[in-house]
């Protein structure tokens, strides 16, 4: 599966905005489990894809996460496009397990190996776009209010999704400083990015092994990932 990298945009413009939205989208996950659930994670993710076709349905893998030192998957978040996917979605929901011997220590006595799926709400993550940002001229100011200069050179950059401000006088011309208040504010959103995955990520997990615990709405089994068993939904 393809890795797909969000990053921010570089464009600018002094357009009104619109206001955000959210989506709601899928999580397949290992919950942090070993490193069998890594393959079972993957087989869940083509039989749900096969299952979406013959129902007329497209999903499309939109973020991954994957484990530093050994690079096997353990999350994945996709999209599910077509009519009613919250419908076709709803026997997915829940704890997936797969029966079978462990494919990375042979001999192990473990034969019950667990995934997770779980809708989310996707928001658009912050970014400079031409409709996000309003930019004014100023004059720029001294200590005590007291003007450096007499031409309007200082810049005042607004993030409207994010109510950030962000001013630059340092320079002559309005175009450095211009350049210099957008880095800055591209700077502060690329920072707001980080903390929220920062503390989105241990509530995400746990919330991932509460829900393997449960009774799990599908069963799978053997090196074939058979279908054994569509349960009730909870």
């Amino acid at each position: 599966m393809r890795s797909i990298v969000t990053s921010l945009s570089t464009r600018f413009g002094n357009h009104p905005s619109k206001p955000q939205t959210q989506k709601t989208v899928f999580q397949l996950t290992t919950g942090n489990g070993p490193d069998e659930c890594s393959w079972v994670l993957e087989q869940t993710f083509l039989a749900l894809k096969q299952d979406a076709q013959k129902h007329q349905l497209q999903v499309l893998p939109l973020f991954e996460n994957r484990n530093r030192k050994n690079n096997l998957l353990q999350s994945l978040i996709f999209d599910v496009n077509g009519q009613d996917p919250m419908a076709f979605m709803k026997s997915w929901l829940g704890s997936i397990r797969w029966i079978g011997q462990s494919k990375q220590r042979a001999g192990h006595k473990r034969h019950s190996w667990f995934v997770a799926i779980k809708p989310i709400q996707l928001k658009d993550i912050p970014k400079l776009d031409p409709e996000a940002v309003e930019i004014q001229a100023t004059r720029a100011s001294g200590p005590g209010g007291q003007k450096v200069n007499k031409t309007a050179s200082a810049i005042r950059v607004s993030h409207i999704p994010t109510g950030i401000h962000i001013k630059a006088q340092d320079q002559r011309s309005q175009t450095q400083n211009r350049k210099a208040a957008l880095e800055r504010l591209k700077d502060k959103l690329d920072a707001l990015v980080q903390e929220a995955k920062a503390s989105s990520k241990q509530s995400q997990r746990e919330q991932a092994r509460q829900l393997m615990r449960t009774k799990p709405v599908r069963t799978y089994e053997g090196d074939s990932f058979r279908l054994v068993r569509i349960h009730e939904s909870q």
